[in-house]
């Protein structure tokens, strides 16, 4: 049976910092970016295999949106979630 690992990228709504969210069926991990060029993210993300597979906004605590990127690749035992 497949199983995955998800990425959600989120985008602060105030546009200092991108955060991303790694999970996989066992472990958890979360990355921060400082803000720079979103396609340079969008490209390493896709050249480690990950899929976009949907776009979201939810509300943040000062009352903006915040947009997230939903991503998902197969999983792999033995493979970093960041790599």
């Amino acid at each position: 049976m497949q199983q995955w690992e998800y990425a959600v990228l989120t985008m602060d709504a105030g546009g200092n910092m991108f955060w991303v969210g790694f999970s996989a069926p066992i472990e958890v991990e979360t990355s921060d970016y400082p803000l720079r060029d979103f396609g340079a993210i969008l490209g390493e993300l896709g050249a480690r295999g990950w899929e976009l597979v949907s776009v979201a906004q939810s509300a943040n605590q000062t009352g903006g949106l915040d947009e997230k990127l939903y991503f998902k690749r197969p999983h792999e035992v033995h493979r970093d979630l960041r790599s």
